[in-house]
């Protein structure tokens, strides 16, 4: 889960600069799971949809891996309950629309958002980053290989505080079409790889 990208967010931690603490749309890292379900629920969901998470019995839309399930995450996102689905929030970074926005805990701590967007969004939500925390400490182009051995361009953005990184890569999430955006508390990362080798100790080994 997202395994390409921790490498590149400790690459730029050590980096990091005091500043405006990283949230999207109210989530704050570190919070935990009552105080996200306590969030008034963005004003473009439908009404039926519901805070949900995978330690919740019935939960079809989790992608957790049995090993992810096992060190104790749990991922959390808006769902319609009575159809088993995740719900297109419409929020929003900057300009552009969030597609999918999942939410990660461990030890009830909220320590990764993953946030999933179309792969032409970048530039409005590098745009809106930078608006709210400042230019990214972290610039990066390469390329990335779909399954027919096809190669395209990718640029990978992170942003930086004590115990937080953004990290962005465009195209990301494993496909060409969509870009990723990942919030996430860079000591709690440490535990998770730990939590899963422990389960499993060839966990996050490409």
């Amino acid at each position: 889960m997202r395994a390409a990208l921790l490498g590149i967010l400790f690459a730029f931690a050590a980096t990091s600069a005091t500043g405006q603490t990283f949230d999207f749309r109210g989530a704050r890292l570190g919070m935990t799971v009552e105080e996200w379900k306590s969030l008034t629920p963005p004003e473009q969901l439908f009404r039926k949809a519901e805070p949900t998470c995978s330690s919740e019995s019935g939960q079809s839309w989790v992608t957790l891996t049995e090993t992810e399930k096992k060190a104790g995450i749990v991922e959390c996102a808006y769902t319609y309950p009575f159809l088993g689905i995740r719900a297109r929030t419409g929020q929003k970074v900057g300009d552009a629309e969030i597609t999918g926005a999942t939410y990660y805990f461990f030890k009830n701590r909220l320590y990764q958002i993953e946030l999933i967007a179309t792969e032409d969004a970048l530039r409005p939500i590098r745009k809106g980053l930078t608006s709210k925390y400042g230019p990214p400490a972290f610039e990066d182009t390469g390329s990335i290989q779909n399954r027919a051995g096809a190669t395209f361009p990718q640029i990978k953005l992170g942003w930086a505080r004590p115990g937080e990184l953004i990290a962005v890569s465009a195209p990301g999430g494993g496909q060409i079409d969509r870009m990723l955006v990942l919030f996430s508390m860079s000591d709690a990362l440490t535990e998770v790889e730990a939590a899963k080798r422990a389960v499993d100790p060839k966990a996050g080994e490409l």
